[in-house]
């Protein structure tokens, strides 16, 4: 995201030839992220959820419509789900998820279910390179803790969910080459 005025909007950078392309213009734009073939990226808005061409063509198209901020975060390794935030009734975000259909044309979201709710705020859903896991940052406890749970029914997974933090935690991240969470806290 880069910011000019009070309005971020997104762009790309191509760090072996050092340009940049402005993908957004004018917007509310926030978090950026790649799909998992490469070939577009999501970004959030007070409007909803929006997807745009990686290389630059094209204008950004609106994925999910929402009248609250929503914000992606994760997508499953086959890019069929995607997680994301968004603000609820009340001042706290939950956590959503949507089916995806990616193919040469675009994205196209499926009908969008609550996936966490809870009265305090639940953040950056990440999903486990696996498939299994969803990892987010929840403030049930008081503060911000880390928490996983089995992502969709998993059955071989433990029932309910896992606090892995113990001091705080904001943000998760997985490894790619081990069964393993890395987090951090900015509190």
């Amino acid at each position: 995201d880069v910011i000019e005025g009070f309005k971020p909007d997104i762009w790309l950078y191509e760090w072996k030839r050092d340009t940049m392309t402005r993908l957004t213009s004018g917007g509310d734009f926030k978090n950026a992220i790649w799909s998992p073939d490469g070939r577009y990226i999501l970004f959030g808005s007070s409007t909803g959820m929006y997807w745009t061409r990686a290389d630059g063509s094209g204008s950004p198209q609106l994925l999910i419509p929402s009248k609250r901020l929503s914000v992606p975060w994760s997508f499953t390794p086959d890019g069929k789900q995607l997680a994301y935030q968004q603000i609820s009734d009340g001042t706290y975000f939950d956590i959503w998820t949507a089916p995806i259909d990616i193919d040469a044309t675009g994205l196209r979201a499926g009908k969008p279910n609550v996936y966490i709710q809870t009265s305090v705020n639940d953040l950056y859903p990440a999903i486990s390179p696996d498939g299994r896991w969803i990892g987010y940052s929840s403030e049930e406890s008081g503060t911000k803790q880390i928490y996983v749970r089995s992502f969709r029914g998993d059955p071989s997974a433990p029932r309910g969910k896992l606090q892995i933090s113990g001091s705080g935690g904001s943000y998760l991240q997985w490894s790619r080459v081990a069964p393993q969470v890395f987090f951090w806290d900015f509190t």
